[in-house]
């Protein structure tokens, strides 16, 4: 009964978390999410404003996450297309982080988030 519950849960699509944090629940916007970092059985969570470290694993986060704007881009990171400003080789750059893309991601990530939104010049014969 209660995974049925939880599987309702994560089926609609929420604008914030809850996340717990020393000895405080805190509520943590979507949007506001920059990437997650995962450091053994604990997950960093850097947001625009703050970092927040929680006892959880990166799959158990990621299965409360839409989809549609988080990647894994690494067994170690979740990142939120959303915030993405660069990517260079196998770096995604968000602010001043830089965030590594492991080559078992690269072709998911470039085919499903960044190929239907980028525009090139096309070349033409003898260019």
């Amino acid at each position: 009964m209660f995974d049925q519950k939880q599987k309702e849960f994560n089926s609609v699509q929420t604008e914030y978390i809850f996340i717990k944090t020393a000895k405080k629940t805190k509520k943590i916007m979507i949007r506001d999410i920059l990437f997650i970092e995962s450091m053994e059985n604990y997950i960093v969570i850097y947001t625009s404003q703050s970092k927040e470290t929680v006892y959880c694993t990166l799959k158990v986060i990621a299965e409360n996450l839409p989809t549609r704007s988080f990647f894994q881009s690494h067994r170690s990171f979740i990142v939120n297309a959303d915030h993405i400003q660069a990517i260079e080789g196998n770096i995604i750059e968000i602010g001043s982080h830089k965030i590594p893309v492991s080559r078992s991601f690269k072709d998911h990530i470039y085919n499903t988030y960044i190929e239907g939104h980028f525009i090139a010049r096309n070349r033409k014969a003898g260019d």
